[in-house]
């Protein structure tokens, strides 16, 4: 019998002895009949999210023993939740469909901005996973990391809008306005482009410069 750590039945696994190759069924039991005495390595393929993973136990069999029934505790699923949103004009904005993708899974974020995954937990225990938030040509990827220590974890996530900048320098000289097209203008260091009257740079994001 395969058991999750809740004790709860898990179906569908598939577990291979030998050659032989058996599902668990709805109460998460397998069965495996006329196997000789020996000890062997049991294997149990979990196929949860696209995700595949494997876990190897150990099992005895000795003479006169009818029947072996055991407990496998073998899978541990956790919880990643989270919500993705913008400011504009210091108002927040939930952002709908976004795209996330986790541990070579995909989902895309509701009305409400929120996203879930489910995953096996003992897989990636106390290591930093990154994941990328995709919304679309206006903002900017959100690449993230998360620490897994719990199998439950809950995070929101700002993804900055692209902006354009263009500055138009002047003069006053006997109420006439003059443009200045020669001077060399820098934003952080990084000089600004150049068309007839304007200085410009596209894809900046919300901040103070």
């Amino acid at each position: 019998m395969i058991l999750d750590s809740q004790k709860v039945n898990v179906k569908n696994v598939k577990v291979f002895l030998n050659s032989d190759s058996a599902y668990t069924n709805s109460e998460g039991l397998f069965i495996f009949n006329d196997v000789p005495n020996g000890e062997y390595q049991i294997t149990f393929l979990f196929d949860f999210s696209s995700h595949p993973f494997i876990r190897n136990r150990t099992i005895s069999i000795i003479s006169n023993q009818e029947n072996k029934t055991e407990e496998y505790l073998v899978y541990q699923e956790a919880v990643f939740k989270g919500k993705v949103y913008t400011e504009i004009d210091n108002e927040r904005i939930n952002i709908e469909n976004a795209k996330i993708y986790f541990l070579g899974d995909t989902t895309t974020t509701d009305i409400d901005g929120k996203f879930s995954f489910n995953y096996e937990f003992s897989l990636y225990e106390g290591r930093n996973i990154r994941f990328n938030i995709i919304y679309n040509e206006n903002y900017f990827d959100g690449n993230e990391t998360i620490l897994i220590e719990n199998t439950y974890h809950y995070n929101e996530y700002y993804l900055s809008p692209k902006i354009s900048l263009k500055l138009e320098i002047f003069s006053i000289k006997e109420s006439e306005k003059l443009v200045l097209n020669e001077a060399s203008v820098r934003l952080n260091g990084e000089i600004l482009k150049q068309d007839d009257v304007r200085y410009y740079k596209n894809d900046i994001k919300y901040g103070y410069y």
